[in-house]
């Protein structure tokens, strides 16, 4: 049977003036192709709610990530005010403050020479 156009097919459906056309189109034909739209729309359908659900298990695995890392921020956030306090006291006692720069600056000095000797090195 010779291949008919979307517009031929579907004209017994929506009506047509023309009564040749009606004389070529098989409506078993007509059915097996509706039955194949039917099964591929079905699969389209299958494969969308798949995805959406793996979306929503992502959102709400993200969702619990959240969560948890608010509680976290909890803690550091108590932890880093403690922090605080603890430098504000080094500050306000004068000898504490010379000692701590004192610690500082040593560490700065043992860093700097840490560089120029792996600089030395490459070279």
């Amino acid at each position: 049977m010779a291949s008919l156009s979307a517009r031929d097919r579907r004209s017994p459906l929506f009506g047509s003036s023309s009564t040749q056309a009606d004389a070529r189109i098989d409506p078993e034909s007509l059915e097996r192709d509706n039955d194949r739209d039917i099964d591929s729309l079905a699969d389209k359908t299958s494969f969308l709610r798949k995805v959406t659900s793996d979306i929503n298990a992502e959102v709400d695995s993200q969702n619990r990530v959240l969560d948890n890392m608010g509680s976290s921020m909890g803690g550091v956030q108590i932890g880093l005010g403690a922090a605080v306090t603890r430098f504000k006291r080094v500050f306000d006692d004068p000898k504490k403050k010379r000692n701590l720069i004192l610690v500082l600056g040593v560490t700065m000095g043992l860093f700097i020479i840490y560089l120029l000797a792996q600089r030395a090195r490459k070279q």
